[in-house]
């Protein structure tokens, strides 16, 4: 692999947000993780074993900014 596609793989990575690093983030226990999920308040991707969050809308529920990917059904 050079080293082009290895920086590429790391940017690639680090968009991603693991369900423990959201854990230590939001200082809440796994539990809360994945009922955000459930609940549409993320938007998990599984990942083999892994549940892994896009950093955007991890930051943007951090800063309290609206979720694109959510639905209002009101």
């Amino acid at each position: 692999m050079n080293e082009a596609n290895s920086e590429e793989l790391k940017a690639e990575s680090r968009r991603y947000m693991t369900t423990d690093e959201i854990m230590a983030l939001f200082h809440v226990v796994r539990k809360t993780v994945y009922r955000w999920n459930d609940a549409g308040k993320l938007h998990g991707i599984k990942a083999g074993h892994k549940l892994l969050f896009d950093r955007g809308e991890v930051e943007a529920l951090l800063t309290g900014e609206p979720n694109p990917k959510s639905v209002n059904c009101e």
